[in-house]
C-alpha cells in the first residue's frame, strides 16, 4: 500500500544484501490500467512502478512454483490521504499550489477538508488488500483477527506469505518482525527513506496536519470502517479521532 512507509522497508532490504530479488510496487491487479489513466490525465508520465507491477503480475498468474514473500504496512487512513496529497499534488481535482509552484498550506488544508468528506475518499485504502492481495494471492487479511498487541501478523497462502505491520508500531516491532519473516539471523539496519523531515516542504506538511480539523461524523465514519476496526482497538481509534476532529469550544 502506498504512503505507509514502504519505501523505508524496501531501501533497507536492498541494503541488507539479500540474494532474493526485491521489488517495491503498489499494484499487481488489473487496476494498474485505471491508475495508468489517472497518471496520464494528471499530465504525468507512465510511472515505472506500474510497468513493473504489470510484469510481476503476469509472473504471479503463471503460478511457476516460486513462492513470494509480501510485506505491507497499514496506517491511519486520514494520515495516508494527507501524505498522498503531498506526494501527488497534481492528482488533486483543485489546485493546491501557490503562484510560486509550491504547496500552499491553506489551499491544501481546505482541499483535504472537502475531499475527505466524499464517501469514496478512502476507497483506495479500504479496498487495497482485497484488490491487491486477496485477488492476486487468495490471502484474506480480514479472515482472522489481527493481533493488535503484537502490531503485526503473518498470513500464508498457496503461493505467498504475507507480513502485515502497523506503521505506528514499526520502530518498536518492525525490524525484528521482518527479520523473522525472512528467516534471517541478523537484524536489519533500517534507514528512513521518502520522509519529509528535513525537506523544504516539511514545514508546510506539519502545518496542514496541525490545521486539518474534520467533522466528528466524518471521523466516526472513517474509523468505524472494517479496515480500521480490524487493525486498531478502541483506544487507538479514539486517539486518531481526537487528533483530527474539530473541537467545539464551549460558549461562555
Amino acid at each position: 500500500m502506498g504512503k505507509v512507509g514502504s519505501r523505508t522497508v524496501y531501501e533497507s532490504l536492498k541494503r541488507a544484501g539479500l540474494s532474493n530479488p526485491i521489488f517495491h510496487i503498489h499494484f499487481l491487479s488489473d487496476d494498474i490500467t485505471e491508475y495508468r489513466h489517472i497518471h496520464v490525465r494528471a499530465g504525468g508520465q507512465n510511472p515505472y512502478h506500474l510497468d513493473l507491477g504489470e510484469a510481476i503480475g503476469r509472473e504471479v498468474k503463471k503460478a511457476t512454483g516460486k513462492r513470494c514473500k509480501l510485506i505491507s504496512l497499514v496506517r491511519d487512513p486520514i494520515a495516508v490521504r494527507v501524505s498522498d496529497l503531498f506526494q501527488n499534488p497534481d492528482f488533486a481535482s483543485a489546485t493546491i499550489l501557490s503562484e510560486s509552484g509550491v504547496i500552499d498550506p491553506v489551499k491544501a488544508t481546505e482541499y483535504l477538508r472537502n475531499r475527505l468528506a466524499d464517501p469514496d475518499a478512502f476507497d483506495y485504502v479500504f479496498n487495497w488488500f482485497d484488490r491487491e492481495v486477496k485477488r492476486m494471492f487468495s490471502i484474506d487479511v480480514f479472515a482472522q483477527p489481527f493481533p493488535r498487541e503484537k502490531g503485526y501478523a503473518v498470513l500464508h497462502g498457496e503461493v505467498a506469505d504475507l507480513l502485515v505491520l502497523r506503521l505506528e508500531d514499526f520502530d518498536k516491532v518492525g525490524p525484528d518482525a521482518v527479520r523473522q519473516f525472512l528467516q534471517q539471523d541478523k537484524s536489519f539496519e533500517y534507514v528512513s527513506a521518502n520522509v519529509r523531515a528535513g525537506t523544504s516542504e516539511a514545514v508546510t506538511y506539519d502545518l496542514v496536519r496541525r490545521n486539518l480539523k474534520l467533522e466528528h461524523a466524518l471521523c466516526e465514519r472513517v474509523y468505524s470502517s472494517k479496515f480500521v476496526t480490524h487493525f486498531y482497538d478502541a483506544a487507538e481509534i479514539n486517539g486518531f479521532i481526537d487528533a483530527w476532529v474539530l473541537k467545539v469550544r464551549p460558549h461562555h
